[in-house]
């Protein structure tokens, strides 16, 4: 018993020692204990060798393993197989290591040490994020994070936090990502976790992604700092390759190829094949956009071949994609159209929504350049969704909160402060008028028992000295008090004024990217105008009729478009659109087009105060243009006079929109949502698009109906 005690407290004292004093210590103490202690020896040293010699760490704890297994020790077998476990991981056998993980984590729960169990499954989750299979990760670090929120181990929920954001920042989830960054961040602030790097490089990646590029270069220059400090190269290397992904955003690609080269260099010294293949790739993307084509091509083909050495699927998807794209700009279709489909099929299977939206665009823009405009079109309008689920409005919101009630906690804590400060200051005042108080009451007790002594004249002289001089240093006092009064009140003043200069600016910035945004859509509708100009000329050379008639349809189309962007450019609201108004110009524009007088056909409009987003007012001008053309060209042949009718009404959380005309009836044996006329498919991909429901009867001219929900519906009426 004695003995078990000496040689405890001995390895509490090697553990305070430097890593190679530490190895040496261990090394001396395992030839001077008996059998039964060697394990933990051993797994002493295996975590000691960990860091610098990944071989002898394993050696060690094999040996370990043996002599727990002999001695039948399951504590000190389960942290053998943990040891084990992360050599073989830190060397990407992640078979080997998944197995080790699960023998320690069995005896782990056998023995009911829920803070190893919590360790073990993070090192789980850890492999199936490094071999991108992200939901068993989430599962594994969920499990541990509810362990730790069980046993309140402050310092295990900041890396289960940080690891958790870390997989929803992969997937996209960007709101997600900052919650659990954020709650890392306080956590770790808590604690002063000198970890708190890795949380600061996953702050800065958000930020990144929201184009905030100050925040972002401050977040990673901070970890990079500390990181520097502690000699952590690992992570040295992935943030040198985060700020230059900052500098590569703002389009300052000297700047960025110098950070990628930096971060190069220290993964391939230190054998870091994971970092190495992503500065490669890094490397190749600066190349790419300062026109070195081969030479980008070269280190795309070198990142491509290690991340396929080492298993990253998801850098094999994203190096992929990035070739797949250049092979597109070299006009070489065959071998980009390989590498675009190989990506996408990569990123589905791992659900890396942001490499699937980027193929999506290349796909769209290969089929585009081979005028392959259906496959164009439908792998743009493929990108364009998957996009907007990535970061829709709501998710900015949320983001934007998340951000505010960070900034306003840390506010509130320093307020705080300040308050307490402000009512010590108020209890010392309060203090010291009680000791004045007390000081006069005394002094006239003093004056009346002199009074009683001396002569009244001289008393009343003496008297008037004294109170002459405790006044003057009473004023004095007060006087110095006034002033600190008067600077704390200029502080608070000039506070105010940074406060209000600071709204002020923010204030310019919103106007101003409103006029941005107004600009877009004026240059948008003026873009399509353009189109539809070009189109008119070249319609004025065509002499087949259904090519001409093609064409016009086409500008119609483009004309509904085009009148969608000049209503959000001339409206206040640039999130929604007058829809009456809309249709009413639309339609105006259609008689005009088709040359139709209004006393052979009577026009309709009912439709209630409405107001649609960009995308729905789109699809449902189509519709509309749609439906309203081919009444113009079919329904009223010869001198056949009528009406057409358009209404729109919401009911609820549905839009009902109706269209149509009491023209000449459809046959009985045309089936509309079978029928390959291209208006008909129009509208019918259109309300697809609008998740709809489409109602047709055609007994007595035509009628459509079309019935929808609008998401994130905002009105401003």
């Amino acid at each position: 018993m004695k003995r078990s005690l000496i040689i405890c407290l001995l390895i509490i004292l090697v553990g305070s020692l430097p890593a190679n004093t530490k190895i040496d210590s261990l090394e001396t103490l395992l030839n001077n204990v008996v059998s039964k202690e060697k394990p933990h020896i051993l797994n002493q040293l295996s975590t000691a060798y960990r860091r610098i010699d990944s071989e002898m760490s394993m050696e060690c704890g094999f040996q370990a393993l043996k002599l727990a297994e002999q001695e039948n020790n399951i504590p000190e077998k389960a942290y053998a197989f943990s040891n084990i476990g992360i050599c073989f991981r830190k060397i990407g056998d992640y078979n080997n290591a998944l197995e080790y993980f699960h023998n320690s984590l069995h005896l782990f729960n056998q023995l009911g040490d829920k803070k190893n169990i919590a360790n073990t499954l993070d090192n789980i989750a850890h492999i199936y994020w490094f071999r991108s299979e992200y939901s068993f990760a989430l599962d594994h670090y969920n499990q541990a994070l509810e362990i730790n929120l069980e046993i309140n181990d402050k310092q295990s929920l900041g890396r289960s936090y940080n690891n958790l954001g870390s997989v929803y920042y992969r997937l996209c989830y960007y709101d997600l990502a900052l919650e659990n960054f954020l709650q890392a961040l306080h956590i770790k602030n808590e604690l002063n976790d000198k970890n708190i790097t890795s949380t600061l490089n996953n702050l800065g990646n958000i930020y990144l992604r929201l184009l905030n590029f100050e925040k972002a270069l401050s977040n990673y220059k901070e970890a990079l700092c500390l990181k520097k400090a502690n000699n952590d190269v690992r992570a040295i290397a992935s943030t040198l390759n985060n700020i230059g992904n900052v500098y590569l955003e703002m389009g300052k690609f000297e700047l960025a190829l110098q950070y990628y080269i930096e971060a190069l260099k220290y993964s391939e010294e230190n054998n870091i094949k994971k970092v190495t293949s992503t500065s490669l790739n890094n490397i190749a993307v600066v190349y790419e956009n300062t026109g070195k084509k081969q030479n980008a091509l070269d280190y795309y083909q070198q990142a491509l071949s290690l991340k396929e050495d080492i298993d990253d699927k998801f850098g094999i998807a994203n190096t992929q994609k990035n070739i797949g794209d250049l092979y597109v700009q070299l006009k070489q279709y065959e071998k980009a159209k390989k590498f675009l489909f190989n990506s996408l099929h990569i990123a589905t299977e791992i659900a890396a929504k942001d490499i699937i939206k980027n193929d999506y665009k290349y796909l769209a823009k290969m089929y585009a350049a081979q005028n392959n405009f259906p496959k164009a079109y439908k792998y743009e309008n493929l990108h364009s969704t998957l996009k907007d689920s990535i970061f829709n409005e709501s998710t900015t919101e949320k983001i934007a909160q998340m951000q505010t009630s960070f900034e306003v906690a840390k506010t509130k804590k320093e307020r705080e402060i300040l308050l307490k400060d402000n009512e010590i200051f108020k209890l010392q005042v309060r203090n010291a008028k009680a000791i004045r108080f007390r000081f006069y009451l005394l002094f006239l007790v003093l004056v009346q028992l002199i009074l009683f002594v001396y002569f009244r004249y001289r008393q009343k002289k003496k008297t008037n000295l004294a109170l002459t001089k405790i006044n003057n240093e009473l004023e004095q006092r007060v006087q110095l008090r006034t002033n600190e009064l008067a600077k704390t009140n200029l502080g608070l003043q000039n506070e105010i004024k940074e406060r209000k200069k600071a709204a002020t600016e923010l204030r310019a910035s919103l106007h101003e990217k409103d006029i941005m945004l107004k600009e877009i859509h004026h240059r948008v509708k003026n873009n399509l105008q353009v189109v539809s100009s070009m189109m008119n000329l070249q319609s004025d050379k065509l002499t087949e009729d259904y090519s001409k008639k093609v064409f016009i349809n086409t500008q119609d189309r483009i004309h509904t478009m085009s009148l969608v962007h000049e209503k959000l450019y001339l409206s206040e609201n640039l999130a929604s659109i007058d829809f009456c108004k809309y249709v009413k110009d639309l339609i105006d524009y259609l008689f005009g087009t088709y040359g139709v007088k209004k006393e052979k056909i009577v026009l309709r409009i009912k439709i209630d105060n409405i107001f649609l987003s960009i995308n729905s007012a789109i699809s449902c001008g189509l519709i509309i243009n749609e439906i309203t053309s081919n009444s113009f060209k079919y329904a009223f042949p010869g001198k056949r006079k009528g009406e057409i009718f358009i209404q729109m009404q919401e009911e609820g959380e549905k839009f009902i929109l109706q269209a149509g005309n009491n023209g000449v009836p459809f046959p009985h044996d045309i089936d509309v949502k079978k029928t390959g006329t291209f208006g008909l498919e129009m509208i019918r991909i259109l309300t697809n698009q609008l998740n709809g429901k489409m109602e047709f009867n055609g007994s007595n001219g035509a009628h459509f109906k079309l019935q929808f929900k609008e998401s994130n519906k905002k009105e401003n009426k």
